[in-house]
């Protein structure tokens, strides 16, 4: 029986030997992993130029739109236009019932007879007690008395005539006319309709004149100035025509970090493609050349976009460690600036880090720096 023991042990330890022994040998076989070429960068501290061309796409709108509405009450009694109409400042559009408005001017006008009446009298009174306290045959009190009468049937002609003015004022807002040259592009009423004070009546824009409204990001305003000549191609049949930069709003609250952008393009050119607003089209916008580093606090880290690894939601960048070895770091990103990037944690201003490899990296990757 311990005989059997110890060979069976004898045959166990021999086992294991072979199979430690095949282990080791397997991994004194294995290959060695062959460095990767990579290029280091570290941080930009130098100024870089952002040049090229930048391309936004927008809608062609008229340079001057107006909702037409009524400042008074009443029946539309007559639509003197349609659609589509081309229309000329000071021309009557709409006219609106003003009969109330009448009747009202009438009445004031009669009690304005009344009031001038009242006025004569108080005069001719104010005359009397005048002449007689002079001659010492009234009193202050009743010239005083005689004055107020004066002073109220004075005030009493003024406020009525002022109020004729207002109703004079009305009635030719019953009589809606157009504010500029232009043409009718949507009328929202129609005779018989009941017309209230700020409804829209009508829309009119200027026919002859259109600009090209695009947003521009927050990374890219820095690079653009008011005044600027850029190209315009109409993105339909792709006419192209020049245009220059009229008005860049200062403020990008209300549009999500992107600035409003209004471009005219050239008037003869539009009018003979026969453009119209609605279109779109595409701007296309030299940059001008700025040093980044003007637009860099002292205490930013810029990298280029092309470092980054992207991996679901994060973003990291690959360093080399001591051994020379690629180290997967995870940063967390900044201010955008159009092809560089500013990087908030993750990387300091002395450290390399990765910008291109020959071969796919991963974390541990022996990497031989070219």
């Amino acid at each position: 029986m311990k005989i059997k023991s110890i060979l069976g042990l004898s045959s166990i330890s021999i086992v294991m030997l072979t199979s430690c022994g095949k282990k080791t040998d397997e991994k004194e076989m294995l290959p060695h992993a062959e460095a990767i070429e990579v290029q280091l960068s570290k941080p930009m501290t130098d100024s870089i130029n952002q040049t090229g061309d930048l391309l936004v796409n927008g809608r062609m709108e008229s340079y001057k739109s107006s909702n037409i509405s009524s400042r008074v009450m009443g029946n539309v009694s007559r639509v003197l236009v349609r659609e589509g109409q081309t229309v000329k400042q000071g021309q009557l559009l709409i006219q609106i019932q003003a009969a109330d408005l009448m009747s009202q001017k009438s009445r004031l006008e009669e009690s304005l007879t009344q009031a001038k009446s009242g006025y004569a009298h108080a005069e001719k009174n104010y005359n009397r007690f005048k002449a007689l306290h002079e001659q010492m045959s009234a009193t202050d009190f009743e010239l005083d008395q005689a004055q107020l009468q004066l002073d109220a049937a004075i005030s009493s002609v003024g406020q009525i005539k002022q109020s004729i003015v207002q109703i004079q004022i009305l009635i030719g807002e019953s009589n809606v006319k157009s504010p500029f040259d232009g043409t009718i592009t949507a009328i929202y009423t129609e005779t018989g309709s009941m017309a209230n004070p700020g409804m829209p009546l009508l829309m009119i824009e200027t026919s002859n004149t259109l600009i090209l409204k695009v947003l521009i990001p927050e990374s890219e305003i820095q690079n653009i100035n008011k005044n600027q000549d850029v190209s315009i191609q109409l993105q339909q049949n792709g006419e192209m025509c020049t245009g220059k930069i009229l008005h860049i709003n200062p403020s990008a609250n209300l549009s999500g970090s992107q600035y409003e952008m209004e471009i005219k393009p050239d008037a003869q050119k539009v009018n003979s493609f026969g453009w119209k607003a609605g279109m779109y089209a595409s701007a296309i916008i030299k940059r001008q050349t700025k040093s980044l580093k003007k637009q860099m606090a002292d205490h930013e880290i810029i990298i280029p976009k092309k470092a980054l690894i992207e991996k679901g939601q994060l973003y990291g960048i690959y360093t080399i460690s001591d051994d020379q070895k690629a180290i997967l770091r995870w940063v967390r990103l900044g201010k955008d600036y159009g092809d560089q990037i500013e990087i908030l944690s993750g990387l300091k201003k002395e450290e390399s880090f990765i910008t291109e490899a020959d071969n796919r990296l991963y974390n541990g990757a022996p990497i031989q720096v070219k």
